[in-house]
C-alpha cells in the first residue's frame, strides 16, 4: 500500500477494525462487486503481522493455533480456500521438574488469566496446508485498495432505528449503508447504549485481557521441541504462557503469548514485568534458546480477549439498528485465527446475502516480501 490513498465520504459497506475477521468479509463484498472500505487506526496496522528483518516475509504475530471445537461449525468454501486440512491429536505440554509433561489442568491453582488461556487447551488443533501468512495476504492483497489505517473512530451518530455516520479522527466524517464492526465493542456499546440496552449492558459487564506477545527467531535451535505442539509454561509468579514452534521458509520460529487485564496495558512496568516472565520460562525450558542464538519481537495485543461465553451475545445485527452488525468469534467463546476467518465468512452480507461462491481461478498466493 505505498500509493497514497484517499478516503471516500460514502460507501455501501463500512467495516471497522482490521483483523482476519474484517478482512474475510472484505474478501466476500470484493467478489460481490460492492463498495466497502475497513479502517482503522495505524497502530492497528503493524499488529497483526509482523515484518521480521531476519526473514523474507511478515510473520503473523500471534500464536497461530486453532482448537478444534465440536460446537463450530466448519465452512466447505472456505477450508476449499485454505488446502487439506488434517487434525492434530494432544493436550498442550508443560515444562515440569526438568521434563516436559502433558498439561491436566491447573487444579485449585487460582489463574486470573484462565480464560484466556483454555482456548489454547483443546486436545485437538486444526492444520490446514495454507497457514495464516499465506490467507492473510491473500485477502490484503485483493482488498488493499480499500483499507485505511489512519483513520480512528472517534465518534458515532446514530438515529432510533440505525447508524448515519462515522467521525474519524475527531474530525471528518464517514457515511455508509451498512456497518461493521469487527473491533472497537466497548466503545461501540458505550456510545449507542441508549438504543440497544440488552447488548450494552452484558458487553459492559464482560472483561478484557490484552496479549503480550514474543516472536522469537531461533538462529540456533533447542535441542528439544516438536512443531506444531502447544506449549503451556507457568513458573512460581503463576503467569501461564502459551506458545508454538513453525517452520516459516525453513527458519525456526516460535511464538509466545500471556494475558493481562486490558486496563494494565498502557503500564509498561506490567507489560516489562509479563515479557520477563515469558522469556524466563522459555529459557528454562527450551536449553538451547539463549538470547544469543535468537531474534526477539515484541508486540502488545490490545483487547484480545473476552468470555461472552455467559453474555448471550452474538455476531449478527445489533438491536433495533437496520444497518448495524458486529461479528466476532469471541461472542460464540472460540478463538485462534481460523476461527477469525470463519467469523467473516458466515456473517450474513447485508440483507441480500446469498450462497457463498468463490472464482475458481483465486488461489491462495504465497506472502510477497515486505
Amino acid at each position: 500500500m505505498s500509493e497514497i490513498k484517499k478516503i471516500k465520504k460514502s460507501y455501501d459497506h463500512v467495516l471497522v477494525g482490521y483483523n482476519l475477521s474484517s478482512l474475510t468479509y472484505a474478501y466476500r463484498l470484493h467478489q460481490k462487486g460492492e463498495s466497502y472500505c475497513i479502517i482503522d487506526s495505524s497502530y492497528v496496522s503493524i499488529q497483526h503481522m509482523k515484518t521480521l528483518p531476519s526473514l523474507e516475509n511478515p510473520v503473523y504475530s500471534r500464536v497461530p493455533f486453532t482448537g478444534v471445537n465440536e460446537e463450530q461449525k466448519p465452512s466447505t468454501t472456505l477450508d476449499d480456500l485454505l488446502g487439506k486440512k488434517q487434525i492434530l491429536e494432544g493436550t498442550p505440554l508443560t515444562f515440569d521438574k526438568g521434563a516436559f509433561k502433558s498439561f491436566l489442568g491447573f487444579g485449585d491453582t487460582k489463574i486470573n488469566e484462565i480464560d484466556a488461556i483454555s482456548g489454547y487447551c483443546a486436545t485437538q488443533n486444526l492444520q490446514f496446508d495454507e497457514q495464516p501468512e499465506q490467507i492473510w495476504q491473500t485477502f490484503a492483497n485483493t482488498v488493499e485498495e480499500h483499507v485505511f489505517l489512519d483513520q480512528e473512530v472517534t465518534g458515532i451518530d446514530f438515529s432510533e432505528s440505525e447508524i448515519t455516520q462515522l467521525t474519524l479522527n475527531g474530525k471528518s466524517s464517514l457515511s455508509g449503508k451498512q456497518f461493521v464492526f469487527f473491533s472497537y465493542f466497548p466503545f461501540l456499546f458505550e456510545t449507542i447504549g441508549s438504543q440497544a440496552k440488552s447488548m450494552a449492558s452484558k458487553v459492559a459487564k464482560v472483561s478484557w485481557w490484552s496479549s503480550v506477545s514474543l516472536i522469537v527467531h531461533h538462529i540456533e535451535e533447542p535441542e528439544t521441541f516438536e512443531l506444531n505442539q502447544v506449549y503451556l509454561l507457568k513458573g512460581s509468579k503463576e503467569q501461564p504462557c502459551v506458545g508454538l514452534f513453525s517452520r516459516i521458509n525453513g527458519e525456526l520460529i516460535s511464538r509466545w503469548e500471556s494475558f493481562l487485564p486490558t486496563e494494565l496495558t498502557p503500564d509498561s512496568e506490567t507489560t516489562g514485568t509479563i515479557l520477563k516472565e515469558i522469556k524466563k520460562q522459555i529459557k528454562r525450558a527450551f536449553h538451547g534458546s539463549s538470547d544469543k542464538k535468537s531474534l526477539e519481537h515484541i508486540l502488545v495485543h490490545k483487547s484480545t480477549y473476552a468470555d461472552f461465553s455467559k453474555s448471550s451475545v452474538e455476531s449478527g445485527k445489533v438491536g433495533k439498528f437496520s444497518n448495524l452488525q458486529v461479528c466476532s468469534p469471541l461472542f460464540s467463546g472460540f478463538t485462534g485465527w481460523y476461527s477469525e476467518a470463519l467469523a467473516g465468512w458466515e456473517l450474513p452480507i447485508a440483507q441480500k446475502d446469498q450462497e457463498n461462491t468463490l472464482d475458481s481461478s483465486i488461489k491462495v498466493a504465497a506472502p510477497s516480501a515486505p
